[in-house]
């Protein structure tokens, strides 16, 4: 079932709050949810960008929602610091969130309820850059990079910068679209500088599709572009005209058409 369908459907799922520890063992926060009948499912994990939650706004749960009607099972998950995860985000760095996500890819390639074979990630932004940072994954299927970034320590540094809170001796500042303060240490960005994404994701040698915001704000096409030029598997690039960062508003029920056709196509 897609966006715009004009059929009810009662969804009955499974849903399972789960605390998996890290390896400092901070407990982490993952939500893992999947249709009432069935025993194996094709499954979605979704990687939440730069101090966000596994709500991310809102947007993972209407990923969700529209992945579970079609029969999918999904994964969701607070890095150390963020939602109820356990932690100090200001620790953080990119290496630390990458070891962090193959915890969880760990525990959902030996979940009972995960279809083997047909695993897929979804990333959005900073959680993009997270996913490539920790190539090679194995057992994944597919990738879908949204907002990606290239350059994640550049891009983020404007942001700071805008705000006037980009110390890269000390702790930098930022306040987000929901009047949260983000900080960081200087660790993050010393990290950032010794990957470079755009040779880690020439080893993707599954499907990947890019999605991007003709009009995003936050990371420049060309960023993402550099990337999708990098892959050399099959790959697909998906320019949302006028859209922003997020996809908001109009832009979304187009963009989870895509998610889920994209899905459809390569974990059945």
């Amino acid at each position: 079932m897609l966006p715009g369908e004009n059929l009810r459907l009662i969804l009955v799922i499974m849903k399972y709050e789960l605390k998996i520890p890290n390896s400092q063992g901070q407990q982490l926060e993952v939500l893992q949810e999947l249709p009432d009948k069935g025993d194996q499912f094709p499954t979605v994990i979704l990687v939440p960008g730069f101090g966000v939650d596994l709500h991310e706004y809102g947007y993972f749960d209407e990923i969700t929602t529209l992945l579970l009607q079609n029969g999918f099972q999904t994964f969701r998950f607070s890095f150390s610091g963020t939602g109820k995860s356990q932690g100090n985000f200001e620790d953080m760095t990119i290496e630390s969130q990458a070891t962090e996500f193959k915890l969880i890819v760990d525990y959902v390639l030996r979940d009972r309820f995960t279809m083997p074979g047909h695993v897929g990630i979804f990333a959005q932004s900073f959680g993009a850059s997270v996913v490539i940072s920790a190539l090679p994954i194995t057992g994944i299927s597919t990738f879908m990079f949204s907002g990606t970034q290239a350059f994640p320590g550049e891009t983020l540094a404007r942001h700071f910068k805008r705000q006037r809170g980009f110390n890269p001796e000390a702790v930098s500042k930022m306040e987000r679209s929901d009047k949260t303060i983000t900080r960081i240490d200087p660790q993050f960005w010393r990290s950032e500088k010794r990957h470079n994404l755009v040779g880690k994701i020439r080893q993707i040698t599954e499907p990947v599709l890019f999605i991007h915001g003709s009009k995003d704000k936050k990371v420049k096409g060309a960023e993402a572009l550099l990337l999708y030029n990098a892959v050399t598997s099959k790959k697909k690039f998906h320019l949302v005209e006028n859209s922003n960062h997020s996809f908001t508003g109009r832009f979304r029920p187009k963009v989870l058409e895509l998610i889920v056709e994209w899905f459809e196509e390569t974990l059945r």
